[in-house]
């Protein structure tokens, strides 16, 4: 569970450095995988009774909360990506 926690945010790390849209999406959709792989431990941790289940619903919504935040951040991207595209086809047009 710690490996894919902490791959999340080593993932948003790299691509942020990669300075390019693309790669910066991917490794956030890369980091989403990881937050459902942690979800899936927490699930795990819950029917095996390593938590309780005020714990697993408090960490539950912190999941949806960082989901919904990576979600954002990949529409964020693709927007800055569009925009991009759509400045370089008006300087072409020109």
């Amino acid at each position: 569970m710690i490996r894919s926690y902490r791959t999340e945010a080593a993932n948003i790390a790299e691509g942020h450095g990669r300075f390019h849209y693309q790669d910066e999406t991917q490794f956030v959709r890369q980091a989403r995988g990881s937050l459902s792989e942690t979800l899936d431990h927490l699930i795990c941790a819950l029917d095996e009774e390593y938590i309780t289940d005020k714990q697993y619903n408090g960490l539950r919504i912190q999941y949806e909360v960082c989901m919904k935040l990576m979600n954002g951040n990949i529409a964020c991207l693709q927007r800055k990506k569009m925009s991009k595209l759509s400045l370089t086809n008006n300087q072409s047009t020109d």
